[in-house]
């Protein structure tokens, strides 16, 4: 993680990924997503976890 990107709330990263905040919350309780980080009770994410996310989850002909 780069200190110059600061960690993201679930309806930051949703925003990030174009899906809704409940659609990133039923992915982690089922463990599917992209990797998260829970501070206490806050759960974040790094951006960069988030790219290599869409970039594992990218299908097509390459």
């Amino acid at each position: 993680m780069s200190e110059s990107e600061p960690l993201l709330t679930e309806s930051e990263a949703a925003k990030f990924l174009n899906i809704s905040s409940g659609t990133l919350r039923n992915w982690r309780c089922k463990g599917k997503g992209p990797a998260w980080i829970a501070l206490g009770s806050a759960i974040r994410y790094a951006p960069g976890a988030l790219r290599k996310y869409i970039e594992i989850s990218t299908r097509g002909a390459g």
